[in-house]
């Protein structure tokens, strides 16, 4: 690698490549948050790119970036595929493989923790999200079933079941709806009645928070291990239907304790059945860790804290303001109550399905690699400069999955992290986005501006969240609000890039704010899931040609021949330039 980086040189083309999450090519239709936008006159600069310039249709879903056939794909997955420039087969399907040919029943870290309890006759507990058919981001309901069967193998006496509702990336109310009956069906095909009980409930909101919103953590912690939770129901589905009483969909079900539980003892097993890393990190770490350092793992990256000192300095809000609590650092009380719980929890056998942070101080039941040779690899080892840009909610997509799992900056790689002091209180700490659809959309393009006119970078990967943020909420007027912001701020953007001399990239992940409305039952309800249709690919300010089709991979072929940079033979898709 080369020792040192410089700016923009001679026969290199800067390149910004800018993602546009949640934003696919839908059905021209009502529920298509992106047509509305444009065909309403509040997205001039989409219009006006949808008229007059042809774009690439690319895939994003199943086989194309290592799914299966039918599951959607997502930012995490679909992030690390566009800089890998190869098909990178995922957890699901590394998973669903050992499934079928066995060796999942006899993986060491699953038998560990089945033979812990065998061998104390204690309680296998399994976690995880309810998740199944085409909406398997964070986990399958398939593989809880493989669990059970490893559980019934064993002759285990007990297991309890603990479920985190969804109602993101599948329907509101597919708990409810769909996935119990499934689990409870499959308990009783088993012969496991009796045995394997559903112990605690709750939605995704608080046991699999991402953004250091640590009492949340705790709130599903002590729900877990002490069986001290919010509500208290006879059965899983008392505590489901309740919710939906009281109007909080399976996203926001609170911590639902079933019937006797008393919570996890000494000498328990713990398998967490999640393979989607990023919402994994906190509840693990609240169970496994007590270096209070590993704590603050969002206040790590090199640059990021400069990012969001210099929005500080803007914004007039004084720095003394970002304390223990803000923004990433766990505040005293938290850590030692959660340190405190842990202490009850000596002798537990804790497996997590996939390796959700390095140096995971637990057993891993399918570790993960860094993939070699990325986007960012190439261009650091050629000497250049690049930046990655996001707000809160994809920076770890820009960064460690663009990056083939790699989370330190390669040589030369700047970071920023867009943040708005005011969003967590606007947006009821991120579960409404739909309040505020702009986001952190203009201080992103104020950095962007920045950056862009500076000349220091030969690429700037940045992603615009608001697309799948705001989709998710399933409020289609903020949805295309949020498309009408971005389209604002592209307007200044891409004219910039080309002044400059540079090419844009403009693209997208996956699908969400293009199918906003589902019919159920012949009638209209709000879709908060991702779409399965294709994204669109422009390329603005170089004279090419682009393929009618391709997929997700293809960008990063794409994108390092705008720049004139050697494409590694490893990047096994191609380039969209024909």
């Amino acid at each position: 690698m080369a020792g040192s980086v410089k700016s923009v040189s001679s026969g290199i083309r800067p390149v910004y490549l800018c993602v546009l999450d949640g934003f696919a090519l839908g059905q021209k239709v009502k529920g298509n948050a992106i047509y509305q936008a444009v065909k309403s006159g509040q997205a001039p600069f989409l219009a006006k790119l949808f008229a007059e310039q042809r774009c690439a249709r690319l895939a994003c879903s199943g086989p194309a970036v290592g799914l299966p056939p039918g599951t959607m794909g997502n930012s995490e997955v679909n992030h690390m595929n566009m800089g890998a420039g190869r098909v990178v087969f995922q957890s699901i399907e590394r998973i669903n493989v050992a499934t079928k040919d066995g060796s999942f029943f006899t993986n060491d870290a699953l038998r560990a923790a089945v033979d812990n309890c065998r061998s104390k006759n204690s309680t296998l507990h399994l976690m995880g999200i309810l998740q199944g058919d085409n909406g398997r981001v964070h986990g399958d309901i398939e593989h809880l079933f493989s669990l059970l069967q490893m559980a019934k193998d064993a002759d285990l006496k007990s297991v309890a079941i603990h479920l985190f509702t969804d109602g993101r990336d599948t329907n509101p109310k597919a708990a409810g709806e769909i996935y119990l009956k499934r689990l409870e069906d499959k308990i009783e095909e088993l012969g496991l009645s009796g045995i394997a009980e559903i112990k605690t409930v709750m939605g995704r909101e608080i046991a699999m928070d991402r953004d250091t919103a640590w009492n949340k953590t705790l709130t599903a912690l002590k729900a877990l291990v002490d069986g001290d939770g919010q509500y208290r129901t006879e059965t899983a589905r008392d505590a489901i239907e309740a919710s939906y009483e009281n109007d909080q969909t399976d996203e926001f079900i609170r911590p639902t304790i079933v019937g006797n539980y008393k919570g996890i003892s000494r000498g328990d097993s713990v398998v967490f059945w999640n393979y989607r890393q990023d919402r994994g990190i906190q509840l693990t770490m609240a169970f496994c860790e007590s270096n209070r350092k590993t704590f603050n793992y969002k206040t790590k990256a090199k640059n990021t804290w400069d990012g969001i000192r210099l929005f500080f300095i803007k914004m007039g809000v004084k720095l003394g303001w970002l304390k223990a609590g803000k923004y990433g650092l766990i505040s005293n009380k938290d850590f030692a109550l959660i340190q405190s719980i842990r202490q009850e929890l000596a002798g537990l056998k804790f497996v997590a399905m996939t390796e959700y942070y390095p140096g995971l101080n637990a057993l891993t039941a399918f570790a993960e690699g860094e993939v070699p040779e990325t986007v960012g690899e190439v261009v650091s080892q050629a000497g250049l400069k690049q930046l990655r840009l996001a707000g809160p909610e994809k920076f770890a997509h820009v960064t460690g999955w663009f990056s083939g799992r790699r989370t330190k900056p390669f040589l030369g790689e700047d970071r920023i992290l867009a943040l708005d002091p005011t969003l967590k209180a606007r947006t009821e700490e991120g579960k409404r986005y739909d309040l505020v659809p702009e986001m952190t959309a203009h201080l992103e393009t104020e950095q962007a501006l920045k950056a862009i006119e500076s000349d220091k970078f030969a690429l700037i990967v940045h992603n615009f969240q608001n697309g799948d943020m705001v989709g998710h909420t399933g409020n289609l007027d903020a949805a295309i609000a949020a498309i009408s912001y971005i389209s604002a701020c592209l307007e200044k953007i891409v004219p910039t890039v080309v002044r400059q001399g540079g090419a844009v990239v403009l693209t997208a992940d996956h699908g969400n704010a293009d199918e906003m409305i589902l019919m159920k039952k012949g009638q209209e309800v709000p879709s908060t899931q991702h779409s399965t249709n294709d994204v669109p690919l422009w390329v603005i300010g170089a004279d090419v040609r682009l393929a009618e089709t391709g997929a997700i991979p293809d960008i990063a072929p794409t994108v390092l021949q705008l720049m004139g940079l050697p494409i590694p033979e490893s990047m096994t898709a191609k380039s969209l330039i024909v």
